[in-house]
């Protein structure tokens, strides 16, 4: 069954782009109209693909250590009536099929209204979801959920999730190198320097926050800047290599190069490049330099 079930999917996803257009009109029943980033906590739909007139349809969470995540609870079909007929059995917990959510394009969903659980035999909430709102600090679940908006690069919902507790409680762990990664990629540099230099001011430790200033400083062509806040935010961290370090020594290297010091740049990448976690990343996009 399981076999099945993930070559239904994948069959799904490699139709997906055409069967968002090509079955429009077929899919009267309900409309494809939602993001999936901004469905989180709802049962949803892709849409339907031709080559098997099924719609695969699942529940949407965030989990704390995975960030987002698709549950595959079926599929079913519709009448294009607002009728939904299941065509499979409900997935037990052991077979369950799970989907990590990446950055890329994605397409438009459905969310599935309460008056189709009866007909595709599902809760309004299912039962094993409760584990996922056991929390007791706000602030921190709050850091949470951004830093899983921020890994599938939705920063606008990062810093709206952000905004109210970093008023409050802006040294939560995490929270600042959460808001000020969200306002980086919005390039809203000079927000990311602002909150970046008062998180210092509390934990001048974390070599994340400078990693987070030096990010901004480049960006806005603060080029002794940015070299001084990566190369202490490289002293910080531990020994060996590590994602984080490297990615410091690259950029290093970059600021070096654009201020027009080949010497330095040849030396910081030498140095990225022996940080780099193997095949990693960062590794990948150091060999292209």
């Amino acid at each position: 069954m399981k076999k099945c079930l993930l070559l239904l999917l994948l069959m799904f996803t490699a139709l997906t782009a055409r069967a968002q257009f090509a079955s429009a009109e077929a899919d009267t029943a309900f409309r494809f109209t939602h993001r999936i980033s901004r469905s989180v906590n709802h049962w949803i739909a892709f849409p339907k693909d031709n080559a098997t007139g099924l719609y695969p349809f699942g529940y949407l969470y965030i989990d704390p250590n995975q960030g987002f995540l698709f549950n595959l609870e079926g599929f079913f079909t519709s009448n294009g009536n607002g009728t939904f007929t299941r065509i499979k059995r409900k997935i037990d917990e052991p077979t369950r099929l799970q989907y990590n959510l990446k950055p890329g394009p994605k397409p438009l969903i459905a969310i599935i209204e309460q008056d189709h659980n009866v007909e595709l035999d599902i809760d309004p909430r299912p039962d094993w979801f409760a584990n996922y709102n056991d929390y007791t600090d706000t602030a921190a679940h709050c850091v949470e959920w951004a830093k899983a908006y921020n890994a599938i690069k939705d920063p606008e919902m990062a810093v709206s999730i952000l905004l109210d507790p970093y008023h409050t409680a802006p040294h939560t762990r995490g929270l600042e190198v959460e808001l000020c990664h969200a306002y980086y990629d919005l390039k809203r540099f000079d927000d990311a320097i602002k909150v970046a230099e008062g998180a210092l001011l509390n934990d001048v430790g974390n070599p994340a926050i400078y990693k987070e200033l030096g990010n901004a400083q480049l960006s806005k062509g603060m080029l002794d800047e940015a070299i001084s806040s990566y190369t202490t935010g490289i002293k910080l961290c531990d020994a060996g290599p590590s994602d984080d370090k490297s990615e410091m020594a690259m950029h290093t290297a970059v600021a070096y190069g654009n201020k027009g010091n080949k010497e330095s740049y040849k030396k910081w990448i030498i140095y990225a490049k022996l940080w780099a976690p193997k095949k990693s990343e960062i590794a990948g996009l150091l060999e292209e330099m």
